[in-house]
């Protein structure tokens, strides 16, 4: 027999199997005895059950196991995949629920993970409207540091959206304890942003810090 047609009678066998166990646990009580009273309980208990085992290859996945894979030459290894379907048809509920959640979190994570990834690339790619941006410039911003200004043309200039201190500092020729300090300042102002990538901290360009860089060009 085909081992994927294989696994797929296990789900199903022990799914069904699994439901009506689970079903047993929390069954009626008659007379002190559980019966199996082919009612709507018993269907939605096998239904769940089938669904819980049908998730069991998704959950060693997630984990990482090759038991699925293994079981093709090692029949041992079926048994163990028996046992996993079955704990997981019986507390079908609480495995569903907890399969689903973590999907969830991952896919929310990712998302973020994506969005964050993006956002430079967003905020780099719309064109300043240069009147609003006149109006917004006007305040404390107007009254950079020379060297900020260069570090903010230096982000435009660039053909790297994310920069390193060391990329700037050797681009600028100016002492790194200085260049930290007016990336905090600009930071500060919102001008650029910072985000960990691989564990080392990189800097990009702001909408904001594109419209300053304009604003200082129109008043040139």
């Amino acid at each position: 027999m085909n081992h994927f047609v294989k696994i797929i009678i296990i789900i199903l066998i022990v799914g069904i199997f699994g439901g009506i166990t689970n079903y047993l646990l929390n069954g009626i009580k008659t007379e002190k005895k559980y019966v199996l009273k082919f009612d709507i309980e018993l269907l939605k208990s096998i239904f769940a059950g089938i669904g819980a085992s049908l998730l069991v290859p998704l959950f060693l996945n997630m984990i990482s196991s090759d038991i699925i894979e293994q079981s093709k030459t090692n029949e041992y290894m079926l048994l163990v995949f028996i046992g996993f379907c079955l704990i997981a048809s019986i507390s079908s509920k609480a495995f569903i629920k907890s399969i689903s959640d973590k999907i969830l979190k991952e896919i929310g994570d990712r998302v973020n993970r994506v969005e964050e990834e993006v956002a430079p690339i967003v905020e780099n790619s719309v064109e300043p409207d240069n009147i609003e941006s006149r109006k917004r410039m006007r305040g404390n911003n107007d009254f950079l540091d020379n060297v900020e200004i260069s570090i903010l043309i230096s982000f435009e200039n660039s053909k790297y959206i994310y920069r390193s201190i060391n990329g700037i500092v050797n681009e600028l020729k100016v002492d790194n304890d200085k260049i930290e300090h007016y990336i905090e300042s600009l930071i500060n102002r919102r001008l650029i942003k910072t985000k960990s990538i691989k564990d080392k901290d990189m800097y990009y360009i702001t909408a904001k810090g594109k419209e300053y860089i304009g604003f200082q060009n129109n008043n040139d």
